[in-house]
């Protein structure tokens, strides 16, 4: 006969601890040191939250910032100047997107709080500048903790970082001083609303970015070469308000030596930009010539096939023996878009070309004649 479960197991149906009270004091030992240690979780858990919540208005709070330095850049006559006002910016952006004691943070100072830094890239190969500047805002608040104080902890600061990059500017104006520029149009010349609108213009942009001026006529001038200095004594505008207007429309040379200057400043990164100031077409043109060395027996520009006789000078254009090979220069118009315009003498395309070859006894160097003397020209 098997024994029953009673008789093994005598003790399986009585309560637990019934024979032995210190057992139950452990169990209320165990649970109210969990108590505790899950009030401090819970604590934990709770001031972790406000802390990500004031950390994540203030990530908000410095990317604003450092878009808000970052169009500020322009003001200043120095770099240096430029980021004191980019830093007032900054911390006004900060401070408009994160208020004082938000959530119960400490007071914040701008001048320790808020560090601003304005980092110019530089090319890997050359070592310059590159045109693009880089804006860092690093903010730090003095967040309260409730729960966690009680391990001692009673604030935790927090520290943020906004970065934004600004992409440089090099800018070549090229500016029309024509004699036709001083036509008057509502009450004004061309030329003097031109000089007021371009000196305006250029307060727009930074010191950081890479300004010069280009003035024409028959001649393309460079008044002032780019430079980050244009802003430092006014020296740009004041290069611009003394312009004079008078001249020939020479804008192929201007734009050629923009060009030219642009890839001289060697930032390639930057949004290089030539802005042209005109008052309408171009009556010069920028070559090499060739002499004409031999009759030319086409019928001219003031007559036909049938108006055309051997008597005409303009059928049988005589040659210059005497030159050879080509010229360079400028060949402009000084009034009429078309071939019975006046000719203006041949100047030089830029103030740093030598003045174009003189023309020996017999061949024509100026006005009408220059038809008789280049070829190509009718």
């Amino acid at each position: 006969m098997q024994p029953s479960n009673s008789q093994l197991k005598p003790d399986a149906r009585r309560p637990r601890g019934a024979d032995n009270p210190g057992e139950q004091g452990i169990a209320l030992i165990i649970t109210a040191l969990s108590t505790v240690f899950l009030a401090l979780f819970a604590g934990l858990a709770t001031d972790a939250s406000l802390l990500m919540v004031i950390r994540g208005r203030m990530s908000a709070a410095v990317d604003s910032a450092a878009l808000g330095a970052g169009r500020e850049l322009n003001l200043g006559s120095t770099a240096a100047e430029a980021d004191a006002f980019a830093t007032t910016a900054g911390q006004q952006f900060f401070l408009a997107n994160f208020p004082q004691n938000y959530l119960g943070t400490l007071p914040i100072d701008p001048a320790t709080d808020i560090v601003s830094t304005f980092t110019q890239q530089t090319d890997p190969t050359s070592g310059k500048p590159n045109g693009v500047v880089n804006i860092s805002i690093a903010a730090t608040v003095t967040a309260p903790v409730y729960f966690m104080r009680l391990a001692n902890f009673t604030s935790v600061p927090i520290t943020t970082t906004g970065t934004a990059s600004r992409r440089g500017l090099a800018m070549m104006l090229v500016l029309d001083i024509s004699g036709s520029m001083n036509n008057y149009y509502s009450g004004s010349t061309a030329c003097a609303t031109m000089v007021t609108a371009a000196a305006g213009f250029v307060q727009n942009f930074s010191p950081y970015d890479s300004i010069g001026m280009i003035a024409f006529e028959n001649t393309a001038h460079l008044e002032y070469a780019p430079s980050t200095n244009w802003k430092s004594g006014n020296v740009l505008v004041n290069a611009i308000n003394a312009l004079t207007c008078t001249g020939s429309t020479n804008t192929t040379a201007a734009l050629n030596l923009a060009y030219t200057e642009l890839k001289s400043v060697n930032e390639p990164i930057a949004l290089n930009t030539v802005v042209l100031f005109t008052d309408g077409m171009p009556n010069g043109a920028s070559a090499s010539f060739p002499f004409r060395n031999q009759v030319d027996v086409r019928y001219g520009f003031s007559g036909g096939p049938t108006g055309c006789t051997s008597t005409n000078v303009l059928c049988t254009m005589p040659r210059c023996t005497t030159l050879t090979g080509s010229v360079e220069g400028e060949y402009s118009q000084g009034s009429g878009y078309h071939a019975t315009g006046n000719t203006n003498s041949l100047a030089k395309d830029f103030d740093t070309d030598p003045n174009p070859s003189g023309f020996p006894a017999g061949c024509p160097n100026s006005g009408s004649g220059l038809r008789q003397t280049f070829a190509g020209i009718p």
